[in-house]
């Protein structure tokens, strides 16, 4: 029994890293190289990644910029705690053309033009409503 023991202990049952796994031959050079590429594609990504993130801050300081009201992005989950629309409500009415919005990727936002004009067309004390 200790014996077992003591054999199971000077094994190191833990999986290697790529660089500590010593291949040698054909197998050790293709591990190796996939292991390049896949550095090299992770890489890709992460600037991909930061070009992306930098595109959507120059379009977020342009919109920024041409509006008269500091930009405060409302999300879908802002704009419901704010009128009590749920996420369908809101889909229906953007698609209706009745609740303006801006969408990054697959996010989106209100702005507070968006909102007020929200409010302005469904305001019960407004006389001239938009249709």
């Amino acid at each position: 029994m200790t014996q077992t023991a003591n054999s199971y202990k000077a094994r190191d049952s833990r999986p290697k890293l790529p660089q500590q796994v010593e291949l040698t031959g054909n197998v050790g050079e293709l591990v190796a190289e996939e292991f390049r590429k896949f550095n090299k594609e992770m890489e890709r990504m992460k600037q991909q990644m930061d070009l992306k993130f930098e595109q959507q801050n120059a379009f977020l300081e342009k919109i920024e910029a041409n509006t008269k009201y500091p930009l405060k992005p409302y999300t879908v989950k802002d704009f419901e705690a704010m009128f009590g629309l749920g996420k369908r409500a809101q889909l229906n009415y953007r698609n209706a053309g009745k609740l303006g919005f801006m969408k990054l990727g697959e996010t989106v936002f209100y702005t507070h033009q968006h909102i007020q004009d929200f409010t302005l067309l469904h305001d019960s004390t407004n006389k001239s409503k938009k249709d």
